[in-house]
């Protein structure tokens, strides 16, 4: 299980590293800014380039939690229910942590909780696809068994 955990977390690092500083870059493109991030968290790093390192390596702290919670599901004694509120949670506690420190959101609490919300709502949509992808799997291949015990009886 933890060689399953290193990959999902290494996998989720660099997907989290690539899709933040694509963000980033994003972000300032379409504001017409030449600077990825504001000039407060400029000052507060030193640098433009310290400020790009260390958002770089959170930002793929934040891919690597947010990947390798799905480990959560696979612990037989909690229910689906359980493992989906932990890793929504820790998706939500990774993603506040880095929100503020990184300035991703303004620290004031409707922000906050505006924030908390948009993530929680596109962690469920995100579930449900796959959950329906899951059972679809699992159908298909129930019938196929079926299929092939039918085909045996003959």
């Amino acid at each position: 299980m933890m060689k399953k955990i290193i990959r999902y977390a290494l996998i989720g690092f660099l997907l989290g590293m690539a899709i933040g500083n694509f963000i980033a870059f994003f972000f300032a493109l379409m504001s017409g800014s030449a600077q990825l991030f504001s000039a407060s968290m400029i000052s507060r790093f030193g640098s433009e380039t310290v400020a790009f390192i260390i958002h770089t390596i959170l930002s793929g702290i934040h891919g690597a939690l947010s990947f390798s919670g799905v480990i959560f599901y696979e612990i037989e004694e909690w229910g689906l229910a359980k493992a989906t509120f932990m890793h929504c949670l820790l998706i939500n506690a990774s993603f506040l942590i880095n929100g503020l420190y990184l300035e991703w959101i303004p620290s004031d609490l409707s922000s906050i909780l505006v924030s908390t919300s948009i993530i929680t709502v596109m962690f469920f949509i995100i579930w449900i696809i796959m959950h329906t992808r899951c059972k679809r799997e699992v159908r298909d291949l129930n019938q196929l068994l079926q299929k092939e015990k039918d085909e045996g009886k003959e």
